[in-house]
């Protein structure tokens, strides 16, 4: 499988690890026996969620991403807009840690938090509004389908003015990630 990065860096390879545990609504997009009808690219404005789907064959590739909501913060959101699991052959590749947890402060902050998930730092913080996030776009043509999001308003503290990602999937083994960050000041991102 190839994990490739755009913008500020070039392409890379990476091993990625086995399993990571996902939320259970997730988890059927993985599923390649399901009885849904093939759909490459699907997503839910008022929730700020999409997938990509490759086909539906074990081989191919599910990517599932966030950006949202946009206007109210609903159920159990979490400060990880922009963030995207990754799953092939039945394993999830890039996870999500989950729910999260009321017990340990330091666990929570991690499951609940920017830490937890691959979205961004900005200057060291993450996200502090659960909302104006959301799905920019989506688009299938041949093998080729993108799902893109915007997020620079849950960075509401440190004025970002443009935080966008695109995610697109090329073929069954090939993920691409371009992210662009864009502000009136000098900020250090880094993407986790």
């Amino acid at each position: 499988l190839r994990l490739v990065g755009l913008g500020a860096d070039t392409g890379f390879d990476v091993q990625l690890p086995a399993t990571f545990a996902v939320p259970e609504a997730w988890a059927s997009l993985l599923d390649a026996n399901a009885k849904t009808e093939p759909t490459q690219t699907v997503y839910a404005s008022i929730v700020g969620h999409g997938s990509i789907r490759t086909g539906w064959s074990s081989n191919d590739l599910a990517l599932v991403f966030r950006s949202g909501p946009k206007e109210s913060a609903i159920g159990h959101n979490q400060f990880d807009a922009g963030s995207f699991v990754l799953g092939k052959q039945g394993e999830w590749l890039l996870g999500d840690p989950g729910y999260r947890s009321f017990e340990l402060p330091d666990l929570n902050n991690y499951t609940a938090g920017s830490w937890g998930h691959n979205t961004w730092l900005v200057d060291g913080q993450g996200q502090n509004s659960l909302t104006g996030a959301e799905i920019t776009g989506t688009a299938s043509a041949g093998a080729l389908s993108a799902i893109c999001g915007e997020f620079a308003p849950t960075y509401a503290d440190q004025g970002l003015s443009a935080a966008r990602r695109c995610l697109f999937t090329i073929d069954q083994n090939t993920a691409v990630v371009s992210d662009h960050a864009q502000a009136p000041a000098s900020h250090d991102v880094e993407l986790l």
